[in-house]
């Protein structure tokens, strides 16, 4: 059954395989976490390959441009102001099938 399961998950995984961000040159100016200056540029709206890309390809990392209304928030702050007590609470009386990542009140921050 674990040799069924792995090989299930390993198909899964090469789903994306012949993906144009899974292959050369996507594969490394985005890397694995997309955490690069081309990912910051797509988001920028500024993103310019030195390689030949397919148009579609570029048509819809275009549309990867992060919106001019969420950029004028600023940066995302993460409240790091929450006990382990209220997480664990949370998660404690949390249902399974309906639940979402805890958010204190104004009184608990």
């Amino acid at each position: 059954m674990e040799q069924a399961i792995l090989d299930n998950n390993h198909q899964k995984f090469l789903q994306s395989s012949h993906t144009p961000f899974y292959q050369f040159p996507l594969k490394e100016e985005f890397r694995f976490k997309g955490l690069t200056s081309a990912s910051q540029a797509v988001l920028a709206g500024v993103y310019d390959s030195n390689h030949d890309l397919d148009q579609r390809i570029l048509d819809v990392i275009a549309q990867w441009q992060m919106p001019e209304e969420v950029r004028a928030l600023g940066p995302l702050k993460m409240n790091m102001n929450m006990s382990i007590d209220f997480y664990v609470g949370f998660w404690k009386k949390a249902k399974e099938n309906t639940s979402c990542y805890p958010r204190p009140s104004p009184s608990q921050l």
